[in-house]
């Protein structure tokens, strides 16, 4: 069967999520559905030979999530991830400025009606319904837009209830201010307030988003932009890696990384693999041995001939493992997208029959519970900041202003995101330690191990030698400056050390070969002496 990843927009949660993965279970051909909301993608297998994989991008499409075909291309996911991650941050961050501005001076109205600042706009009900509606018509507008999208289209979601609280709040505050003979109270406030706090949250999602992306962007790290290849004069000419081909032999210097696999057919060198194999300790390479893209080399210069690049190179099969390691949902998961996806629909009952309940219910239970209200109010109130159902008048503003309070609290998105955040991080760390997981299942399981077997000690020490101590019978500091000085320009671990020790005593490095006969002889000498 063939693999399919799609990359899918417009999921905000588990209902969301629940919902793709209905419409991708339903489609013809397809099996094995796995649908992730912090990747932004799903990956299903084909059963079928013949499967239109544009209708299903259709019907993903007209139910609000705009999808396409996840194309592997190695060599530029680089560029093309980190200018994705740019766009939507800057549109995020956009959103929120613009939404934190219209709460400080919310806040601040409320300091201005208790007189506690000296500003009289800013407790004016018409500058807050002014606030309010901006809210609505700028950082508020995509989310209303789509939650009532999925509310018409019975798949309603986190936007849905989000949509449906702050309209409810608005609306019900404008009709307050138009006919002030309702007797409703204006809490213009609180859409302003809920969607600054929404947005927050969705802006610390992205932010979680790009932080969980960043091991597989330190491994797309070892992949380099330009590559030294031989010209047919056997000449060095300096090319773009993704223009590389098989067949074509290149130059790798010492520090430089292996831009492909490869094969050595020219030169010796240690290499480090520890990307791949998980081992600190660097291998010797001769003529015939291979080499994997992402590989450092260490200590002179080799001549290689390009077998695999982009995506059939080891190192993009190693990126698309750990992508794809969430495709296996754990059963904790699965349970969590299955509760977010119902949720929503449990919070519109909850609501409705709040509604109901302090509507008809209320006064038959509680007769008496508005009469304390009635001998204070003396005249339609336009109160800004009092609570939702503190100033009602009778039994329907107070069941509307209840059940908006129910739909407006009633927004967790982080059912929905906090399991595949902790499974995709976990995964994340563990490949940049060289443990590389199968499947969110997988690191599930590994909760409960109790013991632990090695076969070797290699890959459990800290990943490169250190000086633990060094001896000289007449100057300490002259064989560590000494040893240091002639390992400045190698890049082996073992030179690596010996420079490291160096730096940490604040030793000065000898520059070059005269000065390091003439340290030499002075040192001589002035042991002769003693």
């Amino acid at each position: 069967m063939e693999s399919i990843q799609l990359s899918i927009t417009g999921m905000k949660c588990g209902g969301c999520v629940s919902t793709v993965e209905k419409i991708l279970n339903n489609s013809d051909g397809i099996d094995n559905v796995s649908v992730n909301l912090l990747t932004e993608s799903a990956y299903f297998e084909i059963t079928q030979k013949h499967i239109e994989i544009e209708t299903v991008l259709k019907n993903l499409k007209e139910n609000g999530f705009p999808s396409k075909i996840y194309i592997n291309d190695f060599s530029k996911k680089i560029n093309k991830a980190e200018l994705e991650k740019k766009k939507k941050w800057n549109n995020q961050w956009k959103k929120l400025t613009f939404a934190l501005l219209l709460l400080l001076f919310s806040g601040l109205g409320h300091l201005a009606e208790g007189r506690y600042i000296n500003f009289p706009i800013l407790g004016n009900i018409f500058f807050h319904a002014s606030l309010a509606t901006l809210a609505l018509l700028f950082p508020g507008r995509g989310i209303i837009i789509n939650g009532f999208k999925s509310f018409i289209k019975n798949r309603p979601d986190m936007d849905s209830l989000v949509a449906l609280g702050v309209t409810s709040a608005y609306t019900t505050s404008l009709l307050s201010l138009i006919f002030a003979s309702t007797g409703f109270p204006c809490f213009f406030n609180e859409p302003v307030m809920l969607l600054g706090f929404i947005l927050i949250g969705r802006f610390l999602e992205e932010r979680a988003r790009y932080q969980t992306g960043s091991s597989i962007g330190e491994l797309l790290d070892l992949q380099p932009e330009m590559a030294n290849i031989y010209t047919e004069d056997n000449q060095i000419k300096s090319i773009r890696v993704n223009t590389l081909r098989p067949d074509q032999e290149i130059q790798v210097l010492a520090g430089d990384r292996v831009p492909a696999d490869c094969i050595v057919t020219k030169g010796n060198s240690y290499v480090d693999v520890s990307h791949i194999t998980g081992e600190s300790k660097p291998i010797e390479v001769t003529e015939g041995e291979n080499l994997s893209s992402g590989s450092l080399n260490l200590n002179s210069t080799l001549r290689l001939k390009v077998q695999k690049v982009g995506g059939d190179s080891s190192l993009a099969k190693l990126v698309n493992l750990i992508e794809s390691v969430n495709a296996r949902k754990p059963r904790i998961q699965r349970i969590a997208d299955e509760i977010a996806g119902k949720f929503t629909y449990f919070v519109l009952i909850f609501a409705t029959l709040t509604f109901f309940f302090w509507w008809k219910g209320a006064r038959n239970i509680w007769p008496d519970l508005l009469s304390h209200n009635h001998q204070f109010i003396t005249h339609p109130s336009h109160t800004l900041h009092s609570s939702l159902g503190s100033n009602a008048e009778n039994f329907l503003s107070l069941a509307i202003q209840l059940s908006i309070a129910v739909l407006v609290i009633a927004c967790p998105c982080a059912l929905g995101l906090a399991t595949p955040t902790v499974i995709t991080v976990a995964s994340g760390k563990a490949a940049k330690k060289g443990v590389l997981f199968k499947g969110g299942d997988k690191i599930e399981m590994a909760s409960k191990i109790n013991h632990i077997i090695f076969d070797k000690t290699g890959t459990l020490t800290k990943g490169k030698p250190f000086i633990v101590d060094y001896k000289n019978n007449a100057n300490h500091s002259f064989l560590l400056r000494i040893a240091a000085s002639l390992e400045k320009e190698s890049r082996h671990p073992i030179a690596d050390a010996l420079i490291q020790e160096a730096k940490k005593t604040k030793f000065k490095f000898i520059s070059n070969k005269k000065n390091f006969h003439s340290f030499r002889s002075r040192y001589f000498w002035r042991t002769r002496i003693n």
